[in-house]
């Protein structure tokens, strides 16, 4: 984002947050012994994480692309929703009936799978993020997911 601002580049800045596509990848939650479904996720449990889904990432970027002068020189900061690990967790519940518990793993344990995802989950226990303003981003894209009606979509299954 420096290299473009310092050279002066009419650009649109997309800020995308933790992507809901990583719930079916290396984020993916885990089916238990007992059948219940476990989220583990490197998040203290108070910490709201703002969430995006991928395509709705791209759908932004054609917005730009197909109406340059209204994004031109903006900074959009891109969410779908904003959960903490329980809520994310009560969302799996309800989308698959099962019941779901949160389990925060440590960030080394994390590190040591990928050192820069593991830095991404450093950054969310500094604090909370600033909320994303979705009423806003929805008004431009309706289709605009939130973390139920994106597990809805891509039809997740334990």
């Amino acid at each position: 984002e420096q290299a473009i601002t310092d050279a002066a580049l009419p650009a649109t800045i997309l800020r995308p947050t933790f992507f809901m596509d990583n719930f079916q990848t290396f984020n993916r939650p885990v089916r238990t012994d007992n059948g219940d479904i476990q989220l583990n996720l490197a998040v203290h449990p108070e910490i709201p994480m703002s969430l995006i889904a991928v395509d709705d990432i791209g759908a932004f970027a054609a917005l730009a692309f197909d109406r340059p002068g209204d994004y031109i020189g903006k900074t959009i900061p891109l969410a779908g929703d904003r959960l903490t690990p329980p809520q994310i967790a009560e969302v799996f519940a309800r989308v698959t009936g099962l019941a779901t518990h949160s389990n925060q793993i440590p960030v080394e344990q994390v590190k040591a799978f990928d050192e820069q995802v593991g830095k991404m989950f450093a950054y969310f226990n500094q604090g909370p993020d600033h909320p994303v303003d979705t009423t806003t981003l929805r008004a431009e894209h309706p289709e605009l997911h939130d973390l139920e009606s994106y597990l809805h979509a891509v039809n997740w299954k334990p």
